[in-house]
């Protein structure tokens, strides 16, 4: 399941895209968005750069780490369908304080297309379920120009 509904509209997948140098700029006109992904999609999509991530926190000691490091360390730094399946309130807390753009630039993609008409522009929240995630945000419509 991929699901995205921006200003109350279904959009097809390929006319959306984000990208860090936007992310979280004061715009006007924003839309609310509700992105639907499936767990299995959601695993697919983001496990190599999960897997990066937690690498790269493994190093860490322990005395320094605090808030959702520290609690990453104590859930012993699981894999992404692990921390997905179990530990959903976990995942949910480092997606949204540590990768949001990271997330969903894997989710989405940050690759301008010409077919592209919005752009994903913040998160406000991420919830885990059995089956799927939802991701809500704001996103601007695109201008296309001629030239």
């Amino acid at each position: 399941m991929k699901e995205i509904i921006i200003g109350g509209k279904n959009v097809a997948w390929e006319h959306v895209y984000t990208a860090w140098d936007a992310w979280n700029k004061k715009m006007d006109h924003l839309l609310p968005y509700e992105i639907k992904v499936s767990s299995d999609y959601v695993i697919s999509s983001f496990s190599e750069y999960w897997n990066d991530f937690i690498e790269g926190e493994k190093g860490d000691k322990e005395s320094k780490l605090e808030g959702v490091y520290l609690e990453l360390h104590q859930a012993e730094y699981p894999d992404l369908k692990n921390i997905i399946n179990s530990s959903g309130a976990l995942f949910e807390k480092i997606t949204y304080q540590i990768l949001q753009t990271e997330f969903i630039g894997y989710l989405v993609g940050g690759k301008f297309r010409p077919s592209c008409s919005y752009f994903l522009q913040s998160i406000s929240s991420i919830s885990v379920s059995e089956s799927h995630i939802t991701i809500t945000g704001l996103a601007f419509e695109v201008e296309h120009t001629s030239r």
